[in-house]
């Protein structure tokens, strides 16, 4: 075999025994990229469910502060304590009084308003009897959130309304462009709002899933996100993994090649290899009585001639082989 061919089959060897743990590197850099990733998704979401409850909690004090003061009705002191509730609450966008099946009455605005179609009604938590609905003002296709809390007089319910994108996170924990997908549903299951869908969260086998429940209000998040845009090491990690991987392939290789030159230079390898190669050659000298002419024996001496047809004297491999015992 040639030297080059030698080379050859040394970087194949070492690309494959290199492989190995560059293969283990990758598995486990990845292993902490889909692991960073997970637990920025977790806190981020968790993040956002908190600043929902609060807005929620906000709102539902307003309500029963209301209930509290007995405005149950249309007039113009009740609608003036509707305003001043709406200015006061930050998320709320309008109070109104509502009858026993949902009908808009009034709002902080006056009796002149637009009915609310209602999508789904339930319970804000277990045993409360402040009930969240999603619904649709007449003749829009947006969503909002209405909170209805029971009035004084039993008949009638105090209904504050939210957007429904309050329910959403519009930017990331740290003000950046947001790198997941969030969809809020009530405990049953029924849509509020989604962020905007990025293709990469849609589907793919790397992609993240996990849901999140509030334990005090009757929502749920469901976030989606591909780790390397997750994470926010990612591209360092990247980069480690790449300059690790290349300085083991390279290390392997090496010590592959170093090896299969140590071996090729190698005397008494040298020697094996001719040998079984039929590279040695015995040269007879013949032995002749002088004073009769006669031929009384002759000597073996051996020659190594190599492929490229040079002679190599005893000298130069005797000692050797006698002393690795060839």
């Amino acid at each position: 075999m040639s030297l080059g061919h030698r080379r050859f089959l040394a970087i194949v060897v070492g690309v494959v025994l290199a492989g190995i743990p560059v293969a283990a590197l990758n598995i486990w850099l990845y292993g902490v990229v889909e692991r960073q990733a997970r637990e920025e998704l977790d806190s981020s979401v968790r993040r956002h469910m908190a600043v929902v409850e609060a807005n929620v909690a906000k709102t539902v004090s307003t309500l029963k502060q209301l209930a509290a003061m007995q405005v149950d009705s249309c007039n113009a002191q009740d609608i003036a304590a509707l305003r001043e509730a709406t200015f006061r609450t930050t998320p709320v966008k309008e109070v109104s009084i509502v009858s026993a099946d949902g009908w808009t009455l009034c709002t902080d605005m006056g009796n002149r308003t637009l009915q609310r179609e209602i999508i789904s009604s339930e319970p804000l938590s277990p045993n409360s009897k402040i009930r969240l609905e999603v619904v649709r003002l007449d003749g829009h296709p947006e969503r909002w959130v209405r909170l209805r809390n029971p009035a004084a007089s039993g008949d009638k319910s105090i209904a504050a309304l939210l957007p429904a994108t309050l329910f959403i996170p519009r930017v990331s924990t740290d003000g950046r462009t947001l790198s997941f997908h969030v969809q809020m549903l009530t405990r049953t299951g029924v849509p509020i709002a989604q962020t905007d869908a990025m293709p990469e969260t849609k589907s793919g086998p790397d992609l993240l899933r996990l849901t999140i429940s509030s334990n005090r209000i009757g929502l749920k998040a469901v976030a989606s996100g591909v780790p390397s845009r997750l994470a926010s090491s990612y591209r360092d990690l990247r980069l480690l993994g790449i300059l690790v991987s290349a300085i083991l392939m390279i290390l392997v290789i090496s010590l592959v090649l170093l090896q299969s030159e140590r071996k090729h230079n190698d005397p008494v390898a040298t020697l094996e290899r001719a040998l079984k190669a039929g590279e040695f050659i015995p040269y007879f000298e013949p032995i002749v009585d002088i004073t009769t002419g006669k031929l009384r024996g002759a000597e073996v001496l051996i020659r190594w001639r190599k492929p490229d047809g040079t002679i190599v004297s005893p000298a130069s491999f005797i000692p050797l082989a006698e002393s690795s015992g060839l």
